[in-house]
């Protein structure tokens, strides 16, 4: 794994020991890993093994390394062919993309990605900031794009 891909999500990330719920409601924890199916069943567990569980800081470290594996995996599966093309500095943009949204939401990103195909990285970059994730988070995403240009 690319460690400079897992030290800019932490960065941007951040660390919280305790649940919360993120910006759109779901609960999350430790490098913002949504906790809704990870927690042992309630029938199974006490409330306080159920937050011995979503609490453990290495278990945070172990779901932040699988979440990347899936986030590349759906990197991968959005760009195909061309995602080996890639720098491994647009591989790690476009994965940490794919770790912040989601593959569903990075397939809303058509032009980006159209952008992507033909390795125009300037219009690609622009697609991205031209997007309602980077009202949402504009920092990152200006960060990322301007990584992605080069």
């Amino acid at each position: 794994m690319n460690p400079d891909l897992r030290e800019s999500v932490i960065r941007h990330e951040g660390y919280r020991a305790l649940p919360y719920r993120d910006s759109v409601g779901l609960w999350t924890v430790g490098y913002g890993h949504l906790i809704d199916d990870d927690a042992p069943p309630f029938g199974a567990a006490t409330i306080g093994d159920v937050l011995d569980h979503i609490t453990d800081a290495q278990r945070h470290s172990e779901w932040l390394d699988a979440d990347l594996e899936i986030a590349t995996k759906d990197a991968r599966a959005w760009l195909g062919d061309t995602f080996e093309q890639l720098s491994d500095t647009a591989q790690r943009v476009v994965v940490e993309m794919a770790y912040q949204l989601g593959g569903g939401g990075l397939s809303k990103f058509v032009q980006m990605r159209a952008a992507l195909v033909a390795l125009n990285m300037g219009l690609a970059a622009a697609c991205g900031l031209n997007s309602k994730w980077a009202t949402q988070t504009p920092q990152r995403a200006k960060e990322l794009m301007a990584l992605l240009k080069g």
